[in-house]
């Protein structure tokens, strides 16, 4: 005989596996293979060399030149042959500050690319502790699906029996025959929500054959009151994805100056030494001696102050928007808060509801049992009473996840803040 879902998830749940799978392993291996997570570490990655890049502007630049020259004849001021061999050492000593300001701006970059990337994998870590409560939750409600159908076949045998006795009227079996027939469809419509939150753990966490006897249960992961006010305190100074535009601005704002340098001039020095010579060896020419050289150079653009301050205005603007998005941001920080601690709150209110609630309806049903046994309940009576203990244990296990869940939306607008 093929074994059901609910037998394998029984024989899995009571196997002596020392080692399921925990929230802390399923977020981890996300973080290794989720394809979000590697394209934000490539660009943080790409945000260091360009910051690399721009520190090594300090450098001085050194060029080494070599040319050959070849004539049908010589002339009164030129051989047949000349080679001429050169090595230049170029610094500039001033730009206005742009360098200094190009490579703040970078290192501003680079900060916003790691906060960047702090807020997609806060994204991965949520999602996965949404997809590992979702799973559980499924797994529950399924195991109530089984209980139910068992309860109410138990139930169905009894009242045949009682049918066949004259004892209950052919209508009081039907009703049964109904119930169990809609607890059948409800326990299918779960066991396909439960293979669907396994794929979608799998799909976020790359890994493969996950099973639902692999998850280490929650009913130890502790939780309490949220206070808005301590997490808000930590979330407006903590938040990666305030602190992403923060960084912006401060690139932003190293732009402008280095803008506003492109004013002033730019001064360079310059040393170079040239050998000569008569043919393709500059080794020494007659009559001339190598040549040493010393240059100091400044330029400026007269006419760049025009275009340049279109410029400017442009980046201010954008400085202003970006000024605009920060302000936005904390209001939906402030808005977000208040609801996901609303929202914990009430799933901590709905929990203490739900434990009362089962086990008032687990003595509902076992009295309203023995009375259908002495005739003094009907078959509704008894029906109602099971239809009511699966909705206080679907309501319990709701309640468990939901708080769950409750408290993984605050610690994803956190980044970990244990509440």
């Amino acid at each position: 005989m093929k074994p059901t879902l609910y037998s394998i998830i029984l024989l899995l749940t009571l196997s002596s596996s020392a080692y399921p799978l925990t929230m802390d392993e399923a977020v981890k291996l996300a973080l290794e293979n989720n394809h979000r997570v590697k394209k934000y570490s490539h660009n943080r990655m790409a945000r260091d060399f360009d910051l690399k890049s721009k520190k090594a502007e300090f450098l001085p630049d050194l060029d080494l030149s070599y040319s050959y020259t070849s004539l049908d004849e010589a002339s009164l001021y030129q051989t047949k042959e000349s080679s001429i061999a050169s090595i230049e050492a170029k610094y500039n000593i001033f730009n206005g500050f742009i360098d200094s300001n190009n490579m703040k701006e970078a290192r501003a970059l680079l900060n916003a690319a790691s906060f960047q990337e702090m807020s997609v994998k806060a994204d991965i870590v949520f999602e996965v502790k949404m997809a590992y409560i979702e799973l559980l939750r499924a797994k529950k409600n399924l195991v109530v699906s089984f209980e139910t159908v068992k309860l109410l076949e138990k139930e169905r045998q009894n009242a045949g029996f009682y049918f066949r006795e004259g004892i209950i009227a052919k209508n009081e079996l039907l009703k049964v025959e109904v119930e169990l027939a809609s607890a059948m469809l409800t326990r299918l419509q779960e066991e396909s929500a439960l293979k669907t939150a396994m794929d979608r753990l799998e799909m976020i966490t790359g890994a493969k054959g996950v099973e639902p006897s692999d998850l280490a249960d929650l009913l130890e992961r502790s939780v309490r009151a949220a206070d808005y006010k301590s997490v808000y305190e930590y979330n407006i100074v903590h938040k990666a994805e305030l602190r992403y535009l923060q960084a912006l601005r401060d690139a932003k704002k190293f732009e402008l100056k280095s803008l506003s340098g492109e004013y002033l001039p730019t001064i360079d020095i310059a040393l170079r030494q040239s050998s000569f010579g008569d043919d393709a060896t500059p080794s020494g020419k007659a009559g001339d001696d190598d040549e040493r050289r010393g240059e100091i150079s400044a330029t400026w653009k007269l006419f760049a102050p025009v275009k340049k301050g279109y410029d400017v205005d442009s980046e201010r603007a954008e400085l202003s928007s970006i000024e605009e998005a920060i302000a936005e941001l904390e209001d939906e920080i402030r808005f977000q808060l208040k609801s996901a601690v609303e929202e914990h709150r009430l799933a901590m209110g709905k929990l203490m509801v739900a434990e009362k609630g089962i086990a008032h309806a687990e003595e509902n049903y076992r009295i309203t049992q023995n009375q259908f046994r002495q005739q003094i309940a009907t078959t509704t009576d008894i029906l109602d009473a099971g239809a009511a203990l699966s909705r206080a244990k679907n309501d319990y296990n709701n309640a468990r996840y939901d708080l769950q869940a409750a408290t993984a939306k605050i610690e994803r607008m956190t980044e970990g803040f244990a509440i």
